[in-house]
């Protein structure tokens, strides 16, 4: 074999060291961390240390009978899609002739070797490729930073260059007594343990006083089980009709929001229901205008992103700060509206003052679509003089020029689509009249239910996409339901259920909730790795991740895909729904509370075979679609819901096109008015929120690209944490700065009446004056507690209480704080070795800051240091 075509085939050591960060992008650290002197030392040794954990020099290459499954990433809401190729380590071709197509660059044609592990595969020793699929509609082989690293979340106890993913629940353990050591048990005394305790629990005080907080967006196979158990009544769950729809059933909450409902029920009122996932991606591509309200798609959907950068529309980013996509829709001809916090509704009701002022509504649309009386309704609403964007700015911050321009892009004849998150629905007390708000606009200019013109959230995660069944909750009115966080506060929870959800980090007033946790008298966490939760603990029980069992979810676009298993899980992990139907079981048996046939679940297949024969599973189609069919559908998919045409399945590719789930098919306008003084712009806001002399400054909580919600996998993918956002960040714009003597890299502490984080300062103008970020959920490799510090928490300073909503809004986006600079020694290239040289938002040429040369974005993408084309950037702040 020649050199050159062993050159092709094969990837010495030192392509697989150059290649590291290649599958996690092209981030980095901010500009003031600059490599140590360790560096280059360092790289060398994760040369040695990869060639160690391969067992040879050479990258692994899939042979071509390597066994393959499908799956969507298990990170972001994109869902992209990935095939993992599994062979054992005992049959790699030793000669580069025998390894298939693959490859001819560390980055070229394949993979780079974050996308490479070894794991055991029914119980042989295996090499592991995870590997973006091209062939998936989604992302045609694009991946994210975190995506990208896939494969370093994969469970192995081999010293690994790039991870440490050790860090797990490998069996049950249980404290013989409250505060005392956990100590391993088998299942069965793990499952007599918290059959006897929902038993006691029951007779004693009623399922009311059971507390369940567990995530509702990891699959609807978690759902059924959870739901089935706690809210179907008697015998085939726990709920009591007899003491009814309040005291009869357990507190459900859901992973970040303390009461089991919607985040923004208000869309109901528009639309016939609070779906928000009513589009397809391709939309976002041919619009004439995209709206971005409250999401930073860039950092939290970035294949998304890179397909609607790389078209030529026109951006309209709503954000207090300058981000990626602020500073893209700038640059391309768009506009950046920098608002101050929680004044959404004055804006967006000017944005349409001027829509209607200049006659750019979809007539057509409203005639047809549309309840007449609801348009008047808002006409009288939004052309009042206040909203006059003159005059609002008084409130908002926003230029009226700046708004006319939005206005005129958005209004019509430009077809265009809406797509917002966190940043409008985590607004609190706001939550209701911000989305209605938005929900207005895009009624206005036609923006729902037809090609490129369209109305929907981009989401913080994929969807479980079945929540009712054939047991919705027993209250109704999801207003109406109890909130677990309350509860706790009262004390009347004696047993509460973690279950793969953190709030210790996550929720409102942090602080307050953990010691709320400490007074119950039993607590159980169903969880993969140690966390905040696992610390008050009576009980913890061992689940699987991604990759270590099956289960299904869907898309933005609500496209449902098979998540395959691809390799064994360790120890005695079990897949979470697995978990909860062993629960009940054992309830069945030993105390006979819940009817035993209902319960005879013992794999992926029986699960949704049992799902799709549910009414909500015969609504969506899924009675129409075997397991094996989906299977078959790989990384593709289909859009929920499915129709059946002959022996061909119909996918949807967006909803409402026809007419809406209301009486009379007609959706309606909410109109929602606000007032405000001239010595109070802000007096629609509860006063607990708002800065003052105390604390001068608005903090907003934000997520960056490679932290996923609480960062439960990345503090141990260290690679990539070193390289990006080792420590907890504040950003913090020059003026503040200086007036508070910081430099980048000083360490500072953010304090209100709720508590107080801690982090390093990042000196930027991405923040206005009086405004700053904190990162969400952060727990990173510098944190060397698995089961998390809460000095880091931005959380801590969050808004909640009785300040929380009935619609479970939160301020997760909106509090406020003082600022002080910390006697700590700052970070600094000489105490911290292995940093990137590039800033996180340098100027990046090529296709896009994707980390994947194959990236549809074909734009440069910058944020310089100082904006351009624009004077002093608004001031958020009481301290001016």
């Amino acid at each position: 074999m020649s050199e050159e075509h062993d050159h092709e085939q094969r990837l010495s050591r030192g392509q697989v060291v150059g290649g590291f960060l290649g599958g996690a992008g092209a981030l980095a650290l901010p500009g003031f961390l600059r490599p140590g002197d360790a560096f280059a030392a360092d790289e060398a040794t994760k040369q040695r240390e990869m060639a160690s954990f391969l067992g040879q020099d050479e990258l692994p290459v899939p042979p071509p009978n390597a066994r393959v499954r499908t799956s969507a990433c298990q990170y972001c809401n994109v869902g992209c899609g990935y095939k993992m190729y599994t062979w054992p380590v005992k049959s790699n071709p030793q000669q580069p002739g025998a390894a298939g197509p693959y490859p001819k660059g560390a980055l070229g044609d394949w993979i780079s070797p974050a996308m490479v592990t070894r794991a055991e595969v029914e119980g042989v020793d295996s090499y592991v490729a995870v590997v973006p699929d091209r062939d998936c509609i989604v992302n045609k082989g694009d991946h994210s930073p975190r995506g990208g690293t896939n494969a370093l979340t994969v469970y192995t106890t081999r010293k690994h260059p790039l991870t440490n993913p050790t860090e797990r629940l490998l069996y049950p353990q249980l404290r013989a007594r409250k505060g005392g050591p956990l100590k391993r048990v088998s299942w069965n005394e793990a499952l007599n343990v918290i059959a006897d305790r929902i038993k006691d629990v029951i007779d004693r005080r009623g399922p009311h006083h059971i507390g369940l907080w567990a995530a509702d967006h990891l699959s609807p196979e978690m759902n059924f089980a959870t739901t089935k158990l706690f809210f179907a009544p008697s015998p085939r769950g726990l709920y009591n009709p007899a003491l009814g729809p309040d005291d009869g059933v357990a507190v459900r909450a859901i992973h970040n929001r303390p009461k089991w409902n919607s985040e923004h029920p208000s869309i109901g009122e528009h639309f016939g229901s609070a779906s928000t996932l009513l589009y397809s991606y391709r939309d976002l591509e041919i619009a004439d205008t995209v709206l971005i309200a409250g999401a930073n798609s860039y950092e939290t959907g970035t294949v998304l992103y890179n397909r609607m950068h790389a078209r030529p529309n026109k951006k309209v980013v709503i954000d207090p700060r300058r981000t990626v996509p602020a500073q893209n829709a700038r640059d391309l001809g768009g506009v950046h509206l920098q608002l101050r916090p929680n004044t959404d509704v004055v804006l967006v009701n000017s944005i349409m003052y001027v829509i209607l002022s200049e006659g750019r509504e979809d007539k057509a649309f409203i005639k047809a679509r549309v309840d007449p009386a609801s348009f008047e309704q808002l006409r009288r609403t939004v052309l009042q003089e206040k909203y006059r964007p003159e005059n609002a700015r008084r409130v908002t911050g926003v230029p009226a020029t700046q708004v006319r321009k939005a206005a005129r892009l958005l209004g019509r004849p430009n077809d265009s689509s809406i797509l917002f998150e966190k940043g409008i629905i985590w607004s609190g007390t706001q939550n209701e009249a911000v989305m209605s708000t938005y929900a207005n606009l895009a009624l206005l200019v036609g923006a729902i239910g037809r090609p490129g013109r369209v109305f929907g959230r981009q989401g913080g995660h994929q969807s479980a996409y079945m929540y009712d069944f054939d047991w919705p909750h027993p209250q109704g009115d999801g207003d109406q339901r109890r909130n677990l966080w309350q509860e706790l506060e009262r004390g009347r929870i004696d047993l509460l259920i973690f279950a793969i959800a953190n709030p210790l980090r996550m929720q409102q007033q942090t602080n307050q909730l953990r010691d709320f946790v400490k007074d119950v008298p039993f607590v159980v966490d169903i969880n993969i790795r140690p966390s905040d939760t696992s610390k008050f603990a009576d009980l913890v029980l061992p689940a699987a991740a991604w990759g270590e069992y099956t289960y299904t979810r869907e898309n933005l676009e609500r496209r449902v895909r098979v998540n395959q298993q691809f390799y064994d899980p360790p120890g005695e992990a079990v897949a979470d729904y697995l978990i909860f139907s062993r629960i009940a079981n054992r309830l069945a048996r030993r105390h006979g509370l819940v009817d035993r046939s209902e319960w005879n679940f013992s794999n992926w297949r029986q699960v949704y075979n049992a799902m799709r024969q549910t009414q909500e599973g015969k609504n969506l189609g899924l009675h129409a679609l075997s397991p094996k069919r989906l299977e078959q559908l790989g990384t593709n998919g289909i859009q929920l819901p499915i129709t059946k045409r002959g022996k061909q399945l119909i996918g949807t590719e967006r909803l409402y096109a026809t007419g809406f789930p209301t009486p009379d098919g007609r959706a309606r306008f909410v109109a929602k008015d606000q007032s405000w003084t001239e010595d109070d712009p802000l007096a629609f806001l509860p006063a607990e929120i708002k800065p003052n002399r105390e604390y001068p400054f608005f903090v907003t909580t934000v997520r960056y690209q490679s932290v996923w919600q609480s960062g439960y996998t990345y503090r141990w993918t260290h690679d990539l944490a070193m390289n990006t956002v080792p420590f907890m960040e504040f950003v913090v714009n020059p003026r503040n700065a200086k007036k508070y003597g910081l430099e980048d890299g000083d360490w500072a502490e953010l304090r209100n009446q709720y508590g107080a984080t801690e982090g390093v300062v990042n000196v930027s103008n991405q923040v206005p004056p009086g405004l700053i970020s904190a990162i969400f959920g952060w727990q990173g490799p510098t944190d060397g507690d698995p089961e998390g510090n809460s000095r880091y928490y931005a959380n801590n300073l969050i808004a909640g209480g009785h300040l929380q909503q009935r619609s479970n809004g939160a301020f997760f986006k909106n509090t406020r704080a003082a600022l002080r600079k910390l006697d700590r020694p700052p970070r600094t290239a000489k105490n911290t070795p292995r940093l990137s040289e590039k800033q996180r938002y340098g100027r990046v040429s090529g296709p896009g800051l994707a980390g994947n040369p194959d990236s549809k974005a074909e734009h440069l993408i910058s944020v310089p240091t100082v904006a351009r084309g624009v004077g002093r950037p608004p001031s958020f702040g009481a301290e001016g």
